[in-house]
């Protein structure tokens, strides 16, 4: 429905393609179409650019995609419709890290449902999860973190942010999506040294005190802990709105 407005106003969707460009993942125009077809049927967006207002509506609009979805269906899929399944058409495989062979998984059928976001970034077969992605970012940047951080790099949550924000926009990620994740891979990554260095005998707790006391603050570890692990999240904010902002700017200057 949106592709011809964005033809004949010829919007530059190279410049930002993780904004402008059109797909089932950009939520504002999701809203947008789900409250015009609610409340507003007759809205001027449901008509062709250059076609007279109102001459077709909400209805008209899901007819039409309705339409196209079975004809490209029928055209995929043969047999009748009570034969059709998710499965026929989405497929997830998951390839061997070391070698092809028994030890990967798949292509086997596979559908998505109200918990399970199937994501084949536009294809038929989905070779990997966002929230396997985002786990495996998430520990690798805490390991990071966590490393340099013993090595007395404290600035390194707010390049870590920094880093997942330019990563983050190039691949068309939502900034809901990348900054909890973090901002939490950064308190992570300053909390395993500490923990660590408790496991290990070290009297961290003793120190945290002392600091805490120091600074004009009530005597507990936990206080002390816990404003330290804000700092390094609040390194990560900032890194990730730099890194945004700039990652933003080199989009729209190309």
């Amino acid at each position: 429905m949106f592709q011809p407005w964005w033809d004949a106003y010829d919007v530059p969707v190279n410049r930002d393609r993780a904004e402008l460009s059109l797909s089932a993942g950009q939520v504002s125009l999701n809203e947008d179409l789900e409250a015009w077809t609610l409340h507003d049927p007759a809205n001027p967006g449901f008509s062709p650019p250059g076609a007279r207002v109102g001459s077709r509506t909400a209805a008209d609009a899901m007819r039409v995609a309705f339409g196209r979805a079975v004809a490209h269906l029928a055209h995929k899929l043969p047999g009748a419709p009570g034969s059709w399944a998710w499965g026929r058409l989405h497929r997830r495989q998951f390839p061997s890290l070391t070698a092809p062979g028994p030890l990967g998984y798949g292509p086997r059928a596979a559908g998505g449902d109200g918990w399970t976001v199937d994501a084949a970034d536009g294809g038929m077969t989905a070779t990997a999860g966002r929230a396997g992605e985002t786990l495996a970012a998430g520990l690798a940047v805490i390991v990071v973190i966590a490393v340099t951080a013993q090595a007395g790099l404290w600035f390194t949550p707010f390049l870590a942010g920094g880093l997942a924000a330019v990563v983050g926009r190039r691949a068309g990620w939502r900034v809901r999506a990348v900054l909890p994740v973090a901002a939490l891979a950064a308190a992570a990554g300053w909390a395993a040294p500490l923990w660590w260095s408790a496991l290990r005998g070290r009297p961290v707790g003793a120190t945290a005190r002392v600091l805490a006391a120091l600074a004009g603050f009530p005597p507990h570890a936990v206080a002390t802990v816990a404003v330290t692990l804000l700092i390094a999240v609040i390194q990560a904010v900032v890194g990730f709105w730099l890194g945004w902002a700039l990652a933003a700017l080199f989009t729209r200057t190309q």
